[in-house]
């Protein structure tokens, strides 16, 4: 859930096919269908031929159809993560010493930095930048 919305609705997504499903003798055994439950929450459901490497990003949500979508998938990650890299640049720097601005986590870690002009809240030993409400 989003928003009180489920994170599919509205997004072009893939996963499992009907097909599928019924090829490996599974569609009495697993408790739903996962191409119907997508549907049903709203999903815009796109599907390749049956055991084919497909995958789908929309909006930062990225899915596969199958194992055989890994591959695809995971490079689908890797644009939508390169493209949020450039678009926003940001510098994460290791601290050394604890901060008294650091203030929203244990500060004696010495682990984060905070810029309080842009908003971030900025973890170096994730090696990640999250954004964050300005506290």
């Amino acid at each position: 859930m989003y928003q009180g919305e489920p994170l599919v609705k509205g997004k072009r997504v893939t996963g499992f096919t009907n097909g599928e499903e019924a090829a490996m003798k599974l569609t009495e055994v697993v408790p739903f269908l996962v191409e119907d439950e997508l549907k049903r929450i709203g999903g815009l459901c796109e599907k390749a031929a049956d055991w084919a490497p497909f995958a789908l990003l929309d909006g930062g949500v990225v899915t596969g159809q199958n194992p055989a979508s890994s591959t695809t998938a995971a490079k689908a990650l890797v644009e939508l993560l390169a493209a949020r890299k450039a678009a926003w640049p940001l510098k994460v720097r290791r601290q050394t010493r604890p901060r008294p601005s650091c203030r929203n986590i244990d500060s004696s870690c010495g682990h984060a930095n905070v810029d309080r002009r842009a908003g971030l809240r900025v973890f170096s030993d994730l090696a990640m930048a999250t954004r964050l409400r300005s506290s």
